[in-house]
């Protein structure tokens, strides 16, 4: 009796990734938190990144599929420039979930990073691939998570840590878009390139 082999999935989503400096500014804060014995899980440094798009279980053959749709959703934008910029935490600081760090810049670059999230959305919902919803986007950067399980005065202690932080504009370029894959580990999730889309501000 012959079998059909499974298909095989990989987590996929869409995302800036950093260069080496920005991720020494936030590798500080890290250390930082660290520290103060927060109940927190770090990110990797190398994977921190700014999410476009989660995309989610794919089977490997889409991914070319997927590239194609990020490509067209990125055409006619050009290069710009963001920084990372001043902390926050998800849901609010009473009982964070998360802490990341912001992200900003000129009114103009920030407009350019709305159209290039709109864009990309856009091209996927039109080749119908799963994505999460439009209006959700929130650009941050995330530092940290709240371990599960942790006790409610732990996570009281997270909202004045994070708060007594600061941290000095660290800017990045936006020159290109990546095609990402998660690979979910016990010790947090390993991130991997798989395609790079430059902007070049002329039509896909």
């Amino acid at each position: 009796m012959n079998t059909v082999p499974p298909v095989r999935l990989i987590r996929t989503f869409v995302a800036v990734e950093l260069p080496p400096t920005v991720r020494t500014a936030l590798g500080t804060l890290q250390e930082a938190l660290a520290a103060a014995a927060l109940p927190v899980r770090l990110s990797a440094l190398t994977g921190l990144h700014l999410t476009l798009a989660f995309t989610g279980d794919l089977p490997a053959a889409r991914v070319a599929d997927l590239t194609a749709a990020v490509r067209e959703g990125c055409a006619g934008i050009a290069p710009f420039a963001l920084q990372a910029a001043g902390l926050g935490m998800f849901p609010y600081a009473r009982a964070p979930r998360v802490v990341w760090a912001g992200v900003g810049g000129a009114a103009a670059a920030l407009a350019t990073l709305q159209q290039l999230h709109s864009g990309i959305h856009r091209a996927l919902a039109a080749t119908d691939f799963p994505a999460d919803r439009e209006f959700s986007f929130t650009p941050h950067l995330t530092l940290a998570r709240v371990r599960e399980g942790s006790g409610a005065a732990e996570c009281a202690r997270i909202g004045p840590a994070v708060q007594a932080l600061s941290l000095a504009p660290a800017p990045f370029p936006v020159a290109v878009v990546s095609i990402m894959q998660s690979d979910l580990r016990s010790g947090g999730p390993i991130y991997t390139a798989l395609d790079h889309i430059p902007l070049t501000g002329g039509m896909a």
